[in-house]
């Protein structure tokens, strides 16, 4: 099966680590030649003022499930009931915007974006099967159904999902069924103008009692991870030991972390569609204060931390730790003493694309 990842907008933890259906943290790219090595304008929720949520990139159909974010570089949106104060980046400026009485509305920014990056997008608008139907879910259960882009003229569904979907850039609606629990595609009406994608890797068939989630670096043993070092290398540590599907060119790679130790593993067939994205976690935690990727929380003990730009990290809030970065792999220590914000060098300069968010 040919998955492809979409991003919905600006990743925020993993490079965005986002949380995946499985409750894995997923980083999530653009293909190479829209995405560049400075990262994306961010937007987030500085104060929320509404009753109904606000929610990154969600396109729902249900009062109260509120959602936001850019329409170009000038503009953002929001809906369904969601008010709110927003932090942007790059340039950075707050912006208060107001979806009044449910209602679609958009804002003018006071300063345009400098690294506006967008790719289309895809959501469920109704839902008609009993099977879940979740965005990029590569499940091997009937039932936990799963939909996403396959190229920018097509779209798939999985595992008994059933659903209309809505489509932007262009805006469109698809109707598309998986019957009797089977991969199928459907033709979009339009072709996608801003298709992202980037090759995938999913846990198969797990051999290990140690987890193996996508990305994890948790420096704990029994906490596996795995993901991909370059196009032709993939990694697992921890204890992580898996058969895993990747996509793009399909394939299965068999990589044990032995001993809980880091190793890599060879693909067969080079990818061609390659994300990498410098990542940054908590490897040791110093402070009382939490210390939470991209948090801007306004609340002294409630710590976030991520990348300033190629050269540097913060921290804010009393978040004080030692980190593991990769590409390439270091480790920095950094704090936000008295809860203020601070900002370390690297130690290396980050080759690969990164997420800037402050």
């Amino acid at each position: 099966m040919v998955i492809q990842v979409m991003l919905l907008f600006v990743v925020f933890a993993q490079g965005l680590l986002i949380s995946s259906p499985n409750d894995q943290r997923v980083l999530v790219s653009q293909s190479e030649d829209i995405f560049t090595e400075y990262g994306c304008s961010t937007v987030a929720v500085k104060k929320k003022v509404s009753v109904s949520s606000c929610t990154l990139n969600l396109k729902s159909y249900k009062n109260g499930l509120g959602g936001f974010c850019f329409v170009d570089r000038n503009t953002m949106w929001v809906d369904k009931g969601c008010r709110a104060s927003f932090q942007l980046t790059d340039p950075q400026q707050e912006i208060s915007c107001s979806s009044v009485g449910y209602k679609y509305a958009t804002c003018k920014l006071t300063k345009p974006l400098e690294k506006f990056c967008a790719c289309s997008t895809i959501a469920v608008k109704a839902k008609e099967s009993v099977s879940s139907c979740t965005l990029n879910l590569v499940s091997s259960k009937n039932g936990e159904g799963g939909f996403g882009f396959l190229d920018e003229d097509t779209m798939w569904v999985d595992k008994g999902c059933r659903a209309t979907f809505q489509l932007t850039d262009p805006p469109q609606e698809i109707s598309c069924s998986s019957h009797n629990y089977k991969y199928a595609t459907c033709n979009l009406t339009k072709s996608l103008e801003k298709f992202c994608s980037c090759s995938t890797i999913t846990e198969e068939v797990k051999q290990s009692t140690s987890s193996c989630k996508l990305n994890v670096k948790s420096g704990q043993n029994g906490l596996g991870g795995f993901g991909f070092v370059d196009k032709n290398t993939m990694w697992v540590d921890q204890g992580c030991r898996s058969s895993f599907r990747l996509s793009d060119p399909q394939q299965e790679i068999s990589c044990s972390s032995h001993n809980y130790k880091y190793a890599t593993c060879k693909l067969t067939k080079p990818l061609e569609k390659f994300c990498g994205c410098s990542t940054i976690a908590v490897k040791s935690k110093l402070s009382v204060s939490s210390c939470t990727l991209n948090l801007k929380s306004g609340t002294n003990g409630k710590g976030g931390f991520g990348f300033t730009d190629k050269n540097t990290m913060w921290v804010d809030k009393g978040c004080r730790a030692s980190f593991q970065l990769t590409n390439p792999k270091q480790e920095v220590s950094c704090s936000s003493v008295g809860y203020k914000y601070a900002s370390c060098k690297l130690k290396e300069e980050l080759s690969s694309c990164f997420f800037s968010t402050k």
